[in-house]
């Protein structure tokens, strides 16, 4: 089975607020969060039963 990442626009939209914010807290916050982010989504695709399933309907 091959999966795909899906982010929706509002999640998106959330995830650049999250990522002003944090850099607006500490100069290279930011980027640590969004690392931490991209890591979990990959770690989602590579071993799906860990996580929740979403079905669009």
């Amino acid at each position: 089975m091959t999966l795909r990442r899906v982010v929706l626009p509002e999640a998106e939209d959330e995830l650049t607020t999250a990522f002003v914010w944090y850099e607006a807290q500490r100069d290279g916050l930011g980027a640590e969060f969004f690392e931490a982010i991209e890591a979990t989504m990959a770690q989602a695709v590579k071993d799906p039963l860990r996580w929740a399933r979403v079905v669009r309907r």
